[in-house]
C-alpha cells in the first residue's frame, strides 16, 4: 500500500493502519451544544461568535509518539494518526513550529480527500505555533517529511486538538439546500447554481451572473483555530491607486 499526496513523491509503504493511533476522551457533542445554547439565554442580545470546536489539550511529540519510516529516496516519513469519536471535524495546533528547510508538513483526512499544507519553513511564526485548518471527519492524519541529514532539527509537538461538535463545513454530502433556522429563500448556496446538484434551482436565480468567480470572495473566518466562526467577504480597497490592501468583512 501506497499514499500518495496530489502527486508529491513522499510514497509511504507502510500502511496507515500501522501508524500510531491516539484515540481523544470522548466528547458529548449534544451537551457542548446545550452549554451554547444555555450561554446565548443568559445574554441574548450579546453578539457572540457561532463555537463550533471544543479544545483539548495534549502532547504528541515527533520524537516520543507517532510512526517513522525511511522512504525510498532517503528521506525521513513521520506520520500520527488522531481520532476523535462523533467529531464533525477536527483541526490541530502546533507549537515549537520551526521546520528545517527540507521538511513539509501536512494535515490529512485519512482518505486523502481533505489536505492542510504543505506547511514549511516559510510558514514559520515568531510564537513557533502553528494553527491548521480544520479537516472533515472524526479522523485525521498529521504527517511530516524531512530529508535524512536534517531528521534532528525536526521539532514540533501537536498541543492541542479541536473537536467540532457543529456540522458547520458544507460537504458534497450535505445538502445544498439545508432546513437552517434563520434561512431566507433568498439565502442561495453558490454552490448549487452552476451545474445544480440539488436538483431544481429556484426560479428566482438570475440567469446573466456566473456566480463562479464571485463566490470565491466568501470565506469562514475561525477564531481559536475554529473553536469560534464567522463568515465574511474579501472587498476591494476604494482608496488610493497604490492602496492595494486586501480586506475581509465580516
Amino acid at each position: 500500500p501506497m499514499l500518495l499526496l496530489f502527486g508529491n513523491t513522499a510514497a509511504a509503504d507502510q500502511p496507515l493502519s500501522e501508524v500510531e493511533l491516539k484515540v481523544m476522551p470522548l466528547l458529548d457533542n449534544k451537551a457542548l451544544i446545550e452549554r451554547d445554547a444555555e450561554a446565548d439565554s443568559v445574554s441574548p442580545d450579546s453578539l457572540r461568535p457561532v463555537q463550533s470546536a471544543e479544545p483539548v489539550e495534549v502532547a504528541f511529540s515527533v520524537f516520543s509518539d507517532g510512526t517513522w519510516e525511511v522512504l525510498p529516496d532517503g528521506d525521513n516519513l513521520w506520520r500520527l494518526r488522531i481520532h476523535s469519536e462523533d467529531a464533525f471535524s477536527i483541526a490541530v495546533t502546533l507549537i515549537g513550529f520551526s521546520p528545517p528547510p527540507s521538511a513539509e508538513i501536512r494535515v490529512y483526512s485519512p482518505d486523502g480527500r481533505y489536505v492542510r499544507g504543505p506547511f514549511t519553513q516559510a510558514n514559520a511564526k515568531y510564537s513557533g505555533e502553528l494553527w491548521v485548518p480544520k479537516v472533515v471527519g472524526d479522523e485525521l492524519v498529521v504527517e511530516a517529511r524531512v530529508s535524512a541529514e536534517e531528521v534532528a532539527d525536526l521539532n514540533f509537538q501537536v498541543a492541542t486538538v479541536h473537536h467540532g461538535y457543529r456540522p458547520i463545513i458544507w460537504t458534497p454530502n450535505s445538502s445544498c439546500w439545508p432546513d437552517c433556522p434563520g434561512s431566507a429563500g433568498c439565502n442561495i448556496d453558490t454552490a448549487c447554481i452552476e451545474d445544480d446538484p440539488c436538483g431544481d434551482v429556484p426560479s428566482l436565480l438570475p440567469d446573466g451572473p456566473n456566480w463562479s468567480v464571485a463566490k470565491r470572495s466568501v470565506g469562514q473566518l475561525d477564531v481559536g483555530n475554529g473553536e469560534c466562526g464567522c463568515s465574511g467577504t474579501l472587498v476591494n480597497s476604494t482608496g488610493a491607486p497604490d492602496d492595494k490592501r486586501l480586506l475581509f468583512f465580516t
